[in-house]
């Protein structure tokens, strides 16, 4: 279930850097691994 609401939050335009302290990821590669993130949708 965290995986999904991660997504959301990522897709609704949250900071990866909130969502990996607020999940307790230890990186951001993480954050991007579980929420399917690209760099071109994330903005980079």
């Amino acid at each position: 279930m965290s995986i999904s609401f991660e997504a959301f939050l990522v897709k609704k335009g949250a900071d990866l850097r909130t969502v990996q302290e607020y999940l307790g990821y230890s990186t951001l590669l993480m954050v991007q691994r579980y929420s399917h993130v690209t760099e071109v949708s994330a903005g980079a």
